[in-house]
């Protein structure tokens, strides 16, 4: 399984409806991002061989973003699943619990896959029920043995402050960059290791040079 490295510090979210257009788009942006997150529109159309089409067709980290949410049993079932279609890494909400987090790692951890946990979603409205609430999950995803948290960019305060709780020993990954209204680079610099961007590069004429540019800009940014 691959592991995510630091280069462009960009990971595509790739939530399209049309597996050709997504493999179409993968093939374009591989250069420029660090990894592929696919979430539940391709599985809808498409089934779980969608995701074994996108692993086929790049050699980059693919993240199952099914934002898993259930009991330990069915979660446990779910990555299996998921992970059997050669995905390299799994989305799990941590306001479930402990044990359904840990039965996500457990399963992963078979086939040496990385677990994040979402800490705190990115839309206004997670604000009502998770605030205060993304330092006490990213607390226990990293007791629990998370290879990483996520963390929303359009809140750069919750960044930061998740930042502290789970120090450098995991990874950050934050979505909400270009159309939910966090600017490029801010989430790097509030503590993040990657942005999470998807409309600003699949809706764009040019997919692959909306990632370089979006590289470059997180690039300057960072070394400013």
């Amino acid at each position: 399984m691959a592991k995510l490295s630091p280069s462009s510090r960009v990971i595509h979210a790739l939530d399209v409806d049309s597996l050709e257009k997504g493999l179409e788009i993968v093939e374009k942006v591989s250069p420029y991002v660090d990894g592929i997150k696919v979430s539940y529109t391709l599985l809808y159309q498409h089934g779980i061989s969608s995701f074994e089409a996108i692993c086929e067709n790049t050699s980059l980290p693919v993240i199952a973003d099914l934002k898993l949410a259930d009991i330990p049993a069915i979660v446990k079932r779910l990555s299996e699943k998921v992970l059997e279609a050669g995905v390299d890494g799994v989305i799990v909400h941590g306001f479930c619990g402990r044990d359904v987090v840990e039965a996500c790692i457990e399963e992963a951890e078979k086939r040496g896959a990385m677990v994040f946990v979402v800490a705190e979603l990115s839309n206004p409205g997670a604000v009502e029920y998770m605030k205060g609430m993304g330092e006490r999950i990213a607390r226990m995803a990293l007791e629990a043995g998370a290879y990483g948290v996520i963390a929303p960019a359009t809140r750069p305060d919750s960044i930061a402050r998740i930042r502290r709780v789970v120090g450098e020993e995991m990874v950050i990954i934050s979505p909400g960059v270009g159309v939910q209204g966090a600017e490029v680079g801010d989430a790097i610099l509030a503590g993040a290791d990657y942005e999470v961007v998807g409309r600003l590069i699949y809706q764009a004429p040019d997919p692959a040079e909306a990632a370089k540019k979006i590289a470059e800009a997180i690039r300057k940014k960072a070394s400013s």
